[in-house]
């Protein structure tokens, strides 16, 4: 959403930071793919319900870095992802998710504020997609956060608050840009 927003109002930006960005899928046939499956979660959702979604969602591979977390944060966000309800979670899948997002990979060319972009150094697949985007991107830097995978912010949030730290002390102030 938020490269989304980036893409289509430019001028509101002076630059961004990115954790765990997807620019979308390019193909019809992983559009399609996608789909069917955020359809099959979306359905487990809505029939099996909250419990029985979140318990096959934990068990992805994607998130099998949070598993080695202090007991009391995966406490803490169990609490939190149980507190969503089983039609919200399906909705999400459906109109938010990958499959239904525009592909972005053409227009990152065009963006010329700076981006930040950070991965899960665990987050194979998102670090990829970090240094391809990267590439694309006139004004990028890729950071990756050691010891963690996809869900940076959870995993190691000091590290996502020094990265952000770092990116606010490079960038020029608000003053500085009126100049």
């Amino acid at each position: 959403m938020a490269l989304g927003l980036l893409v289509r109002h430019p001028s509101l930006f002076a630059g961004a930071t990115l954790i765990g960005v997807h620019p979308g899928l390019e193909e019809e046939e992983g559009r399609s793919a996608r789909a069917l499956a955020d359809e099959r979660w979306a359905t487990l959702a809505e029939k099996g319900g909250v419990e029985a979604f979140l318990a096959a969602w934990e068990a992805e591979p994607l998130f099998a870095s949070q598993r080695r977390l202090a007991p009391e944060v995966l406490a803490a966000q169990r609490t939190w992802r149980r507190s969503l309800s089983a039609a919200g979670l399906a909705l999400s899948l459906r109109r938010v998710g990958l499959a239904g997002m525009p592909s972005y990979w053409g227009h990152l060319p065009a963006l010329l504020v700076p981006v930040h972009l950070l991965a899960g150094e665990a987050d194979e697949k998102y670090r990829r997609l970090a240094e391809r985007a990267r590439a694309a991107l006139p004004h990028a830097h890729v950071s990756i956060i050691p010891g963690c995978g996809h869900n940076a912010i959870l995993e190691s949030p000091a590290a996502i608050a020094a990265a952000l730290d770092e990116v606010s002390r490079a960038s020029p102030s608000p003053q500085e840009r009126l100049r």
